[in-house]
């Protein structure tokens, strides 16, 4: 719910800023001409001041449009936390949240990654599309883009339109694109031109970031192929990509957006909760070790368990034994026995294997090596 807040916010500031521009324009203009003027004069600043009122409504219609695609997110993302508190009971309904949930996450994160196109396509399928903001990321992820393909405009741009945020809490990503551009024409030896655009963009800065100033006009003194630091790195081309990393970090806080996807949140989370030392038993490849896998543990899966490999091992405070037949606890009904060959599974689970493989009676067969023993010679297993 904050990000489409803040998006409107952002609207209504836009929409009272292109207001007010307009009509000071006009007040200033119309305040110019006196009425003892001739008519041709007014008549000129009538028809300017009529065209840039149109133009100026034309802005306002598309600042309203957008706002109300905001409050119509807004309205949807209220209905569905409704619908979440009235369908929590049931427990059919519940697991349709709990999809609809994965289905949003999984969106949310194909968005982060730059997916854009089959993000937007499995949103609209879904039906959740009201649930994201889309287009936000979108943007986000072409700025960043943009300044990795060395392109500051769209950056720039959109550090004017959030300029009194970036300087109330005063951050430092346009003291850094306006640092970048600098380095870029002493880069091209255009150093006359470089001295000019510090004097009219990074003085500004001097009163919150003396000593950076001074570091990066120091360059100037030194040539790209320099190996003196820190001028090296000030050169490096690696800083772009420190600058479209520090732009999405600025955006996405900015944006009440998670630093880190939630999907990855949620995964780390499960993962961790379901990982045993089980799962990690053998060392041996896991299309062999078998023994140790249950068909519905995920971690076992071959899809996550590398992927579980990094996460720590679940906090369990109580033993629970899971029958290697059927993915099922081994309890009363089903409590473990040892066969002669030191294999565990749950008693009634073994027999209907056997049963179902056609052992003859009082035998039973080990599904993992095949081999068939006597009933007599089967044992209760006892955890201590």
């Amino acid at each position: 719910m904050k990000l489409p807040q803040e998006l409107i916010k952002t609207n209504l500031k836009n929409q009272q800023k292109v207001i007010e521009k307009e009509i000071t324009w006009s007040a200033n203009a119309l305040s110019s001409t006196e009425l003892s003027s001739a008519p041709n004069l007014l008549a000129q600043q009538l028809d300017l001041a009529l065209a840039r009122f149109k133009a100026m409504k034309r802005k306002v219609e598309g600042l309203r449009e957008e706002e109300r695609q905001h409050l119509s997110r807004s309205r949807a993302r209220l209905e569905h936390m409704h619908d979440l508190i009235e369908r929590s009971v049931d427990l059919k309904d519940r697991q349709n949240v709990d999809i609809m949930r994965l289905h949003r996450l999984v969106v949310e994160y194909m968005l982060r990654q730059g997916f854009s196109s089959t993000a937007r396509t499995l949103a609209l399928h879904y039906r959740i599309d009201n649930l994201l903001d889309i287009d936000v990321f979108i943007q986000s992820k072409s700025i960043a883009d943009a300044l990795r393909r060395q392109n500051t405009q769209p950056c720039l741009a959109w550090c004017s339109e959030h300029k009194s945020a970036l300087r109330k809490s005063k951050n430092a990503l346009e003291f850094d694109i306006r640092k970048q551009e600098f380095i870029e024409l002493i880069r091209k030896n255009l150093l006359e031109q470089a001295i000019q655009y510090a004097q009219k963009n990074l003085a500004s800065h001097r009163e919150l970031r003396q000593p950076e100033v001074d570091q990066v006009c120091a360059l100037l003194c030194y040539k790209s192929d320099t190996q003196v630091q820190p001028y090296k790195n000030l050169y490096s081309q690696e800083r772009w990509e420190f600058l479209a990393d520090s732009f999405l970090q600025t955006h996405h806080s900015m944006c009440n957006i998670p630093s880190k996807s939630p999907l990855e949140v949620a995964l780390s989370a499960g993962l961790s909760a379901l990982k045993t030392t089980s799962c990690y038993a053998c060392d041996q490849p896991r299309s062999k070790n078998t023994r140790n896998l249950t068909s519905t543990c995920p971690i076992c899966s071959p899809e996550l368990n590398e992927l579980a490999s990094e996460v720590p091992y679940s906090h369990a405070v109580r033993t629970h034994l899971v029958d290697p037949l059927t993915g099922g606890p081994m309890e009363e009904s089903n409590e473990p026995v040892v066969i002669p060959n030191g294999h565990v599974y749950g008693s009634q689970s073994l027999r209907n294997w056997s049963i179902k493989n056609s052992v003859r009676d009082q035998m039973v067969e080990d599904p993992e090596s095949g081999q068939v023993f006597p009933i007599s010679a089967i044992r209760r297993a006892f955890v201590l």
